[in-house]
């Protein structure tokens, strides 16, 4: 009886010291992210731990050596509940944590290796005292470095909240490794403890680790240029819209230096219409004064960004024939920053308006309507179009200009999720027609 209870202890600490450094990695990554109190996540995260306790133990005392399927089970039990846990999408959380279990499955066979050197008896068995001391031994040379790596790549790709639909194929790349892993240590002429207690394997695996982190770390560089190209295309918008409002503003002053030169001719034109009494022509003479006036600036709402962008996509439009209909109800103030409201609306308009400029046949049209309804941001964005448009299996729109995904929709998707909305895209007898919806 002693001997068992001393079995169970030595498991229960092994399975604590191969999972405790884990999941604050993982936390720290994602912290801030989490749906829930530290106390509520730490006791959602018990359950998968005394899982892996339970399932330890079965490999102890069962007959057949069943580890390889106990490894995949209790994974999926971690993964499950991180995603539970934390409120990103599920392709960034699987990411993190198959990377972290590969790492943790080189620290498994890395102990076991230094376990045969030092304990070579015990090392033929598992979950024993010495296994967990050497764990601690590895844990802090390989762990606490890989902290590192986390603080400085980790945590700011995941920050990133553009380019959603990246993370769906981009979790592959660990799971793969994660898989080779697996093959590897399970499914080998001898059973996994030969496998990691053979010094050759391990430097094998070794090697296979040191692989995947220089991909991991690719993955990781093109994640933050991805993002980065998206702000500078944000910050471009932005300069463009500045441009144009300079632009516009020279305009209305020429135009007032003009209308101030012109003002003496028309002033002595109507005294002369007075003078002879000659109402008809002097009414004839104010209506042709009337449509010579210029308009002044567009100016479609009361929120400053969003009007010069409207005002900015209006005069493309106009330069490349597109008969374009704005009408925005917009107030002054948004509890949403301007290069996200840029970001969101300039993309989707750019999309349309690019849909027309390429349309070879018939009459361009886009039409945008912006409003605020009670805490409700509303707009539509519809335009004509005659291409053929382009969706991946999953369903995501493919660019028209480049081999690859449209990045401006799913970049306005990112936004719209971000602030709790909804984006809808229909395509109804010639039109593509955006419709988005933002809790405000």
């Amino acid at each position: 009886m002693h001997g068992t209870f001393l079995r169970v202890a030595e498991i229960v600490l092994y399975t604590l010291l191969n999972s405790i450094p884990y999941h604050l990695c993982v936390l720290y990554v994602f912290r801030g992210k989490l749906r829930f109190g530290a106390g509520t996540a730490a006791a959602i995260l018990t359950v998968p731990t005394l899982l892996e306790m339970a399932l330890n133990l079965t490999v102890v005392f069962a007959v057949k050596d069943n580890s390889s399927l106990v490894n995949i089970t209790w994974s999926l039990a971690y993964i499950a509940a991180y995603c539970l846990i934390i409120r990103e999408p599920i392709g960034k959380i699987s990411f993190v944590m198959l990377v972290m279990l590969n790492i943790n499955n080189f620290n498994i066979v890395a102990s076991k290796c230094l376990e045969s050197f030092f304990f070579p008896t015990l090392a033929m068995e598992r979950f024993h005292l010495s296994n967990s001391l050497t764990m601690v031994v590895v844990e802090l040379l390989l762990v606490l470095p890989h902290f590192v790596t986390l603080h400085r790549r980790y945590v700011p790709a995941m920050k990133r909240t553009g380019n959603i639909f990246l993370w769906r194929y981009l979790w592959l790349v660990p799971a793969i490794f994660y898989f080779l892993w697996h093959y590897h240590i399970h499914f080998n002429a001898g059973s996994s403890l030969e496998v990691a207690t053979d010094l050759h394997a391990v430097l094998f695996l070794f090697v296979i680790n040191c692989g995947s982190y220089l991909i991991y770390y690719i993955v990781l560089r093109l994640v933050n240029e991805s993002a980065d190209n998206a702000n500078l295309r944000s910050n471009n918008h932005q300069l463009e819209l500045q441009t144009l409002q300079f632009e516009n503003l020279q305009d209305r002053i020429n135009e007032t230096r003009k209308a101030n030169h012109d003002l003496r001719h028309h002033i002595t034109m109507m005294q002369s219409y007075l003078e002879k009494e000659d109402y008809p022509g002097l009414r004839q003479y104010f209506s042709t004064l009337k449509a010579q006036t210029p308009g002044g600036n567009l100016h479609y709402c009361q929120h400053y960004t969003l009007n010069m962008l409207l005002a900015y996509f209006s005069q493309l439009s106009k330069e490349n024939g597109i008969a374009c209909s704005i009408k925005a109800n917009i107030p002054a103030q948004l509890p949403i920053p301007d290069n996200d409201l840029a970001v969101l609306i300039g993309n989707l308009v750019e999309n349309a308006l690019e849909a027309c400029i390429a349309q070879t046949k018939g009459e361009k049209k886009l039409l945008i309507c912006g409003q605020t309804q009670g805490n409700k941001l509303l707009f539509t964005i519809d335009n004509t179009f005659d291409r053929p448009v382009r969706k991946d299996l999953s369903g995501v729109f493919l660019s028209s200009k480049h081999v690859g995904h449209g990045i401006g929709i799913e970049s306005a998707k990112a936004i719209v999720l971000r602030y709790n909305g909804q984006l809808r895209i229909e395509q109804n007898d010639g039109m593509f027609c955006v419709s988005l919806l933002i809790d405000l």
